[in-house]
């Protein structure tokens, strides 16, 4: 029997093994599909992260318990899917959390479903008994939430590739149940450098949510927002302000209050607010700079833009250098700082007696 060895790029029935697609072809397919739009995808891998305190927990909560119920979340729409939280630090608070959410929301109840028992998300076996599970009680297309990332995979060293069985674990979730794997996960020392750890952590993520403080001028001191760092195949950047409201749950033995807090959402910030805030933001560091300059004056010196920023770390810690070579310069414009000499040898000198700024 002789046999016939095609060519790779050919079928026995000479069909082409590979669609080349028109621009047509791919204004016919479905657009992206989203649990929460423009948030988070119907599938995939993400994370919501943060500094201790920040809220991502109850943050999580909230997010979950509006999805179970379809209800919009900070005014964007949701697509109704099965929740599952899974805990592994904080369990004992979690009852009064849930418990504050239904009181702030007329009695309903949250609709999560929440995994208290021991799981070990690094052994395949528990991975595929917990799809098995989700499954079987119709929960396809779930989202699964994982708190926090640490603990989950408690003694795996966050920044190397052993994150990666992070990774390999939240895909196996997500393929598995057809739906969304979010990890809780913290930020480092340097909170602006993003989830702390692994540099591939951030790419791995389909979509991420970043929770902080807000530190904008005017703002209150419990004033948080979370912050759309990345989406995938969306919009990132926009940002939605919150707060962690207290709620009265009743009191114990010892007749001392009991209380849990909610996720109270903020109206949005209007793009009038955010100029009023960065124009009293740069006039409170110009005023600084020129003080600054002003004293170093005084004290006989010729301050000049690299000197000052020489002295930065010691003397202006809160400000980075393009936040004080921006202020010069708008101190420059405004004939409230004169450059005196030339050249190297080139230094400013204060011009008026006060700052600016009222108060």
């Amino acid at each position: 029997m002789s046999v016939v060895i095609l060519p790779l790029h050919m079928r026995a029935d000479k069909s082409p093994m590979f669609k080349l697609y028109t621009d047509a072809d791919l204004a016919a397919m479905p657009q992206a599909a989203w649990i929460v739009k423009g948030v988070i995808p119907s599938r995939g891998v993400g994370a919501i992260y943060g500094p201790s305190r920040s809220g991502k927990s109850f943050l999580c909560i909230d997010l979950l318990a509006h999805i179970a119920h379809g209800a919009r979340w900070f005014g964007c729409k949701v697509n109704t899917r099965p929740v599952v939280y899974i805990p592994f630090e904080g369990r004992g608070g979690i009852p009064r959390r849930v418990q504050a959410w239904q009181r702030a929301h007329g009695g309903s109840s949250t609709d999560i479903r929440f995994l208290m028992d021991g799981i070990d998300l690094r052994k395949s076996d528990h991975v595929d008994e917990l799809v098995a599970q989700l499954l079987a009680a119709g929960a396809a297309g779930a989202i699964i939430c994982i708190d926090t990332l640490a603990q989950a995979f408690a003694g795996l060293d966050e920044n190397s590739s052993q994150m990666g069985a992070v990774i390999e674990a939240a895909e196996a979730l997500s393929t598995g149940i057809g739906g969304v794997a979010m990890v809780v996960h913290h930020t480092g020392k340097d909170e602006s450098a993003g989830m702390r750890g692994w540099s591939g952590l951030p790419a791995a993520m389909d979509f991420s949510i970043e929770c902080k403080f807000v530190k904008s001028p005017g703002a209150h001191k419990d004033d948080r927002e979370f912050v759309l760092a990345k989406v995938k195949d969306g919009e990132d950047g926009r940002a939605f302000r919150f707060r962690l409201a207290t709620v009265m749950l009743g009191r114990d033995e010892d007749l001392e209050q009991i209380t849990s807090l909610v996720v109270e959402p903020q109206a949005p910030v209007t793009h009038e607010e955010v100029r009023q805030e960065m124009a009293e933001q740069h006039a409170k560091t110009d005023d600084f700079v020129w003080t600054w300059i002003r004293d170093e004056v005084a004290e006989g010196q010729h301050p000049s833009g690299n000197s000052l920023n020489g002295q930065r770390a010691a003397k202006a810690p809160h400000l980075s250098q393009v936040q004080l070579r921006e202020a010069i310069a708008r101190l420059l414009a405004g004939n409230r700082l004169a450059p005196e000499g030339s050249g190297k040898k080139a230094w400013l000198r204060a011009m008026e007696s006060s700052p600016a700024t009222p108060t």
